[in-house]
């Protein structure tokens, strides 16, 4: 295949670059043999990447093994370092707090929520999402943690040669300690409930609710292709009728089935989501719902 792919690109001049050119297999893992390390492809040496390696292609991490959390773990960096380019303004206390989080919302959230429509979120990458988020607006807000005074009660007793009646009796004092910061636990839920509230304000939403939302509004384009486009194919794709393998049928392993894109869909829709989708009006109106956490609890 990659011999084919030279000699066609030759002959529009064109040259295969080998340290951009990588080679993703699966055998390892079917078949439990090795696989080289590389390959010799018309002079070219081309690499073969491990089971659990990952590469970058059109701003997305492939890879066999874990390829959600990968690609997710890949947004997240993406993100953080779309947020530290704009942090002066987005921590800038000069600056309005309404105005830094519709920079935040429109700048660093587009970064990681770049081809989240093809997500197939568990509750794992939810909360990992929200902790990211909730961390960058913390940066943002940055109210610090409060000064905390706290009175204690300090009792003595009288010395082996101070009267009876003063050995009885016992000095209580109030003493103020030195001024301490809040507990961090308590700075995080406070920060966390006033960071709420502002969002809830502006209506900026989770980004696992974005996410949502982006899958919803794709997932309706998806049902509305003709039965030619691959990604249709793909939606009605049967392993039971497509199967192609060496086994009389498909298998899978003794485990836990892995959540598929549409099982959200199916879920919240209590029926196949394409009947629902073919009206494109009544479609529409169900995406606030959809992408909402209300349902879901």
């Amino acid at each position: 295949m990659n011999e084919d792919v030279i000699r066609a690109a030759r002959t529009y001049g064109l040259e295969l670059h080998p340290e951009k050119t990588k080679i993703l297999t699966n055998v390892s893992k079917q078949n439990g043999r090795p696989v080289k390390k590389s390959l010799e492809v018309d002079g070219i040496n081309i690499e073969v990447l491990a089971i659990d390696a990952a590469i970058k292609y059109l701003g997305r991490m492939i890879s066999f093994s874990d390829f959600q959390g990968v690609e997710i773990q890949n947004r997240i960096r993406a993100t953080w370092g779309k947020f530290m380019c704009y942090k002066q303004e987005l921590t800038n206390k000069n600056l309005s707090l309404n105005s830094r989080l519709r920079l935040f919302d429109g700048v660093v959230s587009p970064t990681l929520l770049y081809g989240s429509e093809a997500w197939a979120l568990t509750k794992d990458h939810e909360t990992l999402l929200q902790r990211t988020q909730r961390r960058m607006l913390r940066m943002i807000l940055a109210p610090g943690r409060r000064i905390v005074t706290h009175t204690v009660q300090s009792t003595t007793t009288g010395s082996s040669e101070d009267s009876a009646e003063e050995l009885s009796t016992n000095d209580v004092h109030e003493l103020e300690e030195p001024e301490m910061l809040e507990p961090w636990a308590d700075w995080v839920r406070r920060v966390t409930h006033q960071i709420e509230d502002q969002m809830n304000r502006l209506q900026i939403k989770s980004w696992a609710c974005q996410a949502r939302a982006r899958k919803w509004k794709y997932a309706g384009r998806v049902a509305s292709h003709a039965p030619d486009r691959w990604t249709h194919r793909l939606l009605h794709w049967d392993p039971e009728v497509s199967f192609d393998g060496r086994y009389s049928g498909p298998r899978r392993r003794q485990a836990r089935p892995k959540t598929r894109w549409a099982d959200e869909l199916d879920k919240f829709c209590q029926q196949p989501w394409q009947e629902i989708a073919a009206n494109s009006a009544a479609w529409r109106l169900l995406k606030d719902k959809f992408s909402s956490d209300e349902w879901r609890s």
